[in-house]
């Protein structure tokens, strides 16, 4: 879902030097906007790029994403420093969920699809994702 929706949408970056990006000369300096949400949409990186199917990122499937396709955390030497805790606290916080409550989408709930409005970072349109949590039986 990461790429689905990244939490920053746009990164931005400075030219540390002068460089070319295919036909675009950028000079030292210059501040770049990287369009993650675009990047990790794209048909081109992706098929079905609209699809969630967190498959595609298998072991055997992921060499096929190209360089700098999926950028959740950014990338570099600016790559948040936080993406090893955060990846780790959602893995441990998705256990215990499945290990204790079987999760629904109420019926109030027009699907499961967010209904996303951007500004810096992408949030659900009404301020918030409802999921139902109906504890297990023992």
């Amino acid at each position: 879902s990461l790429r689905l929706y990244p939490p920053l949408p746009v990164i931005s970056r400075k030219a540390v030097k002068d460089t070319t990006l295919g036909s675009v000369r950028v000079p030292k300096g210059m501040k770049v906007l990287v369009p993650a949400w675009k990047l990790q949409k794209d048909s081109r990186n992706y098929s079905n790029p609209e699809e969630f199917d967190p498959e595609r990122f298998s072991a055997d499937r992921k060499s096929s994403i190209p360089k700098g396709a999926y950028l959740p955390f950014g990338e570099g030497p600016r790559l948040c420093i936080g993406m090893k805790f955060a990846t780790t606290a959602i893995k441990i916080a998705i256990v215990t969920m499945m290990l204790n409550y079987e999760l629904s989408c109420p019926s109030h709930v027009d699907g499961l699809k967010p209904h996303v409005t951007s500004t810096l970072f992408l949030f659900p349109e009404n301020g918030l994702v409802e999921v139902k949590f109906s504890p297990l039986a023992e």
